[in-house]
């Protein structure tokens, strides 16, 4: 006796895509960029001098920073000397209240750190905070 199978009709392949891992990875990756983004700040590498007591600043601030070569940077944003004075107007006229901070290298010259300053006082700043560490 031969045996016929029954005709069943086949199934064709879906055309959707599981996105299920895609959103998995996703996820995984955002939570891993949340955690590592207060770790990665821009601006130079400085070693602020250590001293007994230091003042804390809020996130909303202006930012000079200065290295132990003399490179500057505004807000992060690397600036020369001689358009200091300009990029500083500009900055407070954008920020009124925000407070100017000052972070320079500890191993700076002091006529490197006197220049500075110069430049400040031409863009009006008088009042400004100078950031230390404090010593353990």
């Amino acid at each position: 006796m031969a045996r016929f199978r029954r005709y069943t009709p086949r199934r064709s392949p879906v055309a959707d895509i599981n996105i299920t891992n895609l959103v998995d990875v996703t996820m995984v990756l955002l939570i891993i960029f949340i955690m590592v983004a207060p770790f990665s700040r821009e601006g130079l590498e400085i070693e602020l001098p250590k001293v007994k007591l230091a003042q804390r600043f809020g996130k909303q601030a202006i930012v000079l920073e200065m290295d132990q070569y003399g490179a500057l940077a505004l807000n992060g944003n690397p600036v020369d000397l001689e358009s200091l004075p300009q990029k500083l107007r500009e900055e407070k006229e954008a920020h009124k209240d925000w407070p100017v901070y000052f972070r320079a290298d500890g191993r700076n010259t002091l006529q490197s750190a006197a220049e500075v300053k110069s430049a400040m006082m031409e863009a009006g700043i008088e009042r400004y905070g100078e950031l230390v560490e404090k010593k353990q």
